[in-house]
């Protein structure tokens, strides 16, 4: 499994675990919380979250919010 498909993977886990119902928008704030306790640097965060927005996995909302649009 590639480095890439373990953070769709992590991503997607977390983004689902603080959705209120399926498809739900989730604060940014929040799943930056989960992913801080994998000790990855912000940069690296942002880098793979940039990556699966142009895949089409995630989606950036307003106000600081990301929903996942990818696989479940």
């Amino acid at each position: 499994m590639s480095v890439n498909s373990r953070w769709e993977d992590t991503v997607r886990d977390a983004i689902i675990s603080l959705e209120r119902g399926k498809g739900d928008w989730v604060p940014m704030a929040d799943l930056r919380q989960k992913l801080d306790l994998r000790g990855t640097s912000r940069a690296v965060q942002e880098e793979h979250l940039n990556r699966m927005s142009q895949n089409g996995k995630v989606r950036f909302g307003t106000g600081g919010r990301i929903k996942w649009v990818g696989k479940r």
